[in-house]
This record gives C-alpha cells, sequence and structure tokens, in this order.
C-alpha cells in the first residue's frame, strides 16, 4: 500500500531506489557480519519490511551473499499503462509507469495462529522452521520491534537476543525478565545503541572462532 501511494505521487522506483541507497547503515555492523560469516556463522534477515527494500540495500552495500535467507514481505514490480499520448508521427504512444506492489508473507486465506505477531508475518514461526532446518547449536538474534518478541520468546538459554535500548522488543524483554511476567524469556538479553555496540557483543561471542 505505502509503494503504491508514492507511486500515485509521482515518486518512480528509480527515486524509491535512491532513497532505500541512501538510509545511513552502521559501518560496524557489517564489520559485525563478515566476523560472524568468518567464524562459520549462518547469516539470515526476518523482517517485518518486504524483498524489494531489503534486496535493494543488500545489493547495494555489496552484502547479499552474507545472508543465507531472507524471510520478508512479498513485493514485485508493476508496469501499468499509465497514459496515451499522440506522437509526432501521429501514431499513439503508451507511457508505462511502475508501482511496487507489497503482499503480506502470510496469505490471508491461510492465517497463522501467534497472538502476538501482526497477521503478515509470525517471526517465531519462521524461527522454529530454521531451527529445525539447520539445527543451530546456538542463535543469535538481533531486533528493536515488538514483533520481535515473538521470536525471542523461543530462544533458549544458550542464545543471545540483542535489543535495541528504549525500543519495544527491549522493553518487553525487560518486562518478561520479572517474577510477574505472563511470559518466559529463557534467553540472554543484551542491550545495544549502536553499531559499536553490536560489534563488541559479536566480538565477545566469536573471539574463540577467530583464534
Amino acid at each position: 500500500m505505502v509503494g503504491r501511494m508514492m507511486m500515485d505521487f509521482g515518486i518512480t522506483v528509480n527515486q524509491l531506489n535512491a532513497c532505500l541507497c541512501s538510509i545511513p547503515l552502521f559501518e560496524e555492523n557489517i564489520t559485525a557480519l563478515k566476523l560472524a560469516q568468518s567464524a562459520g556463522a549462518m547469516n539470515f534477515i526476518l523482517s517485518d519490511a518486504n524483498h524489494h527494500y531489503i534486496s535493494t540495500i543488500l545489493e547495494h552495500h555489496n552484502i547479499s551473499s552474507s545472508f543465507i535467507q531472507v524471510v520478508t514481505n512479498l513485493s514485485h514490480i508493476e508496469d501499468e499503462e499509465a497514459a496515451t499520448i499522440a506522437s509526432s508521427d501521429d501514431a499513439d504512444t503508451q507511457l508505462v509507469s511502475s508501482r511496487l506492489r507489497i503482499s503480506p508473507h502470510q496469505p490471508a486465506d491461510s492465517p497463522h495462529s501467534c497472538a502476538l505477531c501482526p497477521p503478515n508475518l509470525c517471526k517465531g514461526n519462521v524461527l522454529d522452521k530454521w531451527r529445525e532446518q539447520y539445527l543451530f547449536h546456538q542463535v543469535v538474534y538481533i531486533g528493536d520491534g515488538g514483533g520481535d518478541f515473538c521470536p525471542a520468546l523461543r530462544l533458549c538459554s544458550s542464545d543471545t537476543v540483542l535489543c535495541r535500548q528504549d525500543y519495544p522488543l527491549h522493553k518487553k524483554c525487560v518486562a518478561a525478565k520479572t517474577e510477574q511476567s505472563q511470559h518466559q524469556l529463557a534467553a540472554s538479553v543484551v542491550q545495544w545503541l549502536s553499531g559499536n555496540d553490536i560489534l563488541a557483543s559479536f566480538q565477545d561471542m566469536f573471539k574463540s572462532s577467530s583464534r
């Protein structure tokens, strides 16, 4: 819907892509990503954004190959006839515009049953499938939004959730560690503010693997 509205206001796909590529990215995050990869870790993206946004940003920073899999909402570029005008040789010429179409990862006719997640995606279900498929020994989950709380609850005591300080995930995880909480969070909770914090955590986690 957002992509369609932007195109209705005259924003082209190329302009959208240029904006996506201009979004600041912590350089320390890229360093941390490569550190994890060199240590033999498998990197995944589980996002409530969409494939077009994510793939555009990953390709711009040349890190697409660093991820095993990306799960997010679906998207595609669709060409539409915008107008028909008369050309100089009296033949009608069609102008074509491109629109970004976004659809939910979870089909509306096959809803998930998770009460913690929005209808379009249950990140916890995806994490469970990855865990069954790849047999992870340990999971390090980085997030900030409320939609990251469900997968955080599915982590084990040997896992770690890196929460952006004072964002919804951090607040929910802190609350889940109290005795009064109805949710049980087994994973260790580490808060972060910047790419430096994430890199420092990764350096500590993977220091034995880099020796």
